[in-house]
């Protein structure tokens, strides 16, 4: 592994961490952000490389990571629903980020779609 993606991947994992330890829905959607501008690239590879009928694993990887923590920072907007229970929704969704990326590789099996590492 590089050095650019060594550091890439501790900023992803230090954003995490923010997002874990903030005290105000506000920050967590602020460093959620932050987390997305990295993970943006991937979802735009995955984009162009599906149009090719061939994509990367970790573009998938990274791309479905990106839809999560964008739909998480949009969910910590959402009102009617207390911080704790918008936090437990959140982490019970984070559990099931590997099966819904294995169905993703299933549609695109189906779809005859091409993953290499």
């Amino acid at each position: 592994m590089d050095n650019r993606k060594v550091f890439e991947e501790a900023l992803l994992k230090e954003a995490d961490l923010l997002i874990e330890q903030a005290e105000s829905q506000a920050e967590k959607i602020i460093f959620g952000w932050f987390k997305t501008a990295f993970l943006k690239k991937y979802k735009d590879a995955f984009d162009q490389e599906l149009e090719q009928g061939i994509v990367h694993k970790e573009n998938i990887n990274k791309a479905i990571d990106y839809c999560f923590d964008n739909a998480c920072s949009a969910y910590r907007i959402m009102s009617g629903l207390t911080d704790e229970q918008k936090e437990n929704d959140i982490k019970q969704a984070k559990m099931q980020l590997p099966s819904i990326k294995q169905t993703i590789y299933n549609i695109l099996a189906i779809q005859k779609i091409d993953v290499i590492q």
